[in-house]
């Protein structure tokens, strides 16, 4: 998500500075973006975000490393690495790029992307590969419940894959996408393409896992050969 990846700026090509927002390891310069652009409302949604998951963070910024990462450029002139720094709450100190955990930083690069599209009103498709890697349960369902609220109804379409059970219990049923692997294809079940099997699970009293793990897709349209093929 960015952790490992540091923009290198001239110290007045700092303000210049501009990212391939499709390249999500580029989270440093996006955010750096997003402050020039809209200022502290920007520092203030991304920090409101991170309390609603349970980093309560008094500030964030970035500032050149403390480690050696003063580069030559073409031009003979030193060049920079920046990275991100946190201050929480609940700490004296102030947590340097890092140091950062990988579950935060991941929530962290999520929050910065996220509402630099929001605020730019771009369109964007933003995939995230286990959403849960590096967090606890609460923070976990309460972040997956977070993004959906925020990009709800926007121009952004999130993507999120899982194998974890916790996580899938948290989702809705009507954003699931339940695959089918085939010799040369994959078939997609979803709300949109299969709603009545999807309407009727919520009478079996179980869980959204279940949903999945007892393949109950396949075995209602086994069981009732005469339902709609969805379409793919």
């Amino acid at each position: 998500m960015g952790q490992n990846t540091f923009p290198i700026f001239m110290a007045e090509e700092l303000e210049q500075k501009d990212p391939n927002l499709k390249d999500f390891r580029q989270v440093v310069a996006v955010f750096r973006k997003g402050e020039l652009e809209y200022g502290k409302d920007y520092r203030r949604r991304i920090i409101a975000d991170m309390e609603q998951i349970g980093y309560e963070l008094e500030d964030l910024s970035i500032q050149p490393l403390t480690i050696d990462r003063t580069l030559p450029r073409e031009d003979g002139q030193p060049a920079v690495a920046y990275g991100i720094r946190v201050k929480e709450r609940n700490l004296t100190g102030i947590t340097p790029h890092l140091q950062i955990s990988s579950g935060m930083f991941r929530a962290l690069s999520l929050f910065i992307q996220v509402n630099y599209s929001l605020l730019a009103s771009l369109p964007s498709c933003i995939i995230i590969d286990d959403i849960g890697e590096g967090l606890d349960y609460s923070r976990a369902t309460d972040l997956i419940e977070l993004l959906i609220r925020k990009v709800e109804g926007t121009n952004i379409q999130l993507m999120m894959s899982t194998n974890d059970q916790l996580v899938m219990d948290t989702i809705p049923l009507k954003y699931w996408l339940v695959i089918q692997r085939l010799a040369g294809q994959a078939k997609i079940y979803s709300y949109r393409n299969s709603q009545p099997l999807f309407d009727d699970f919520r009478f079996t009293g179980l869980g959204n896992f279940d949903f999945f793990s007892s393949n109950y897709v396949l075995t209602d349209r086994v069981n009732r050969p005469g339902k709609r093929s969805p379409s793919w």
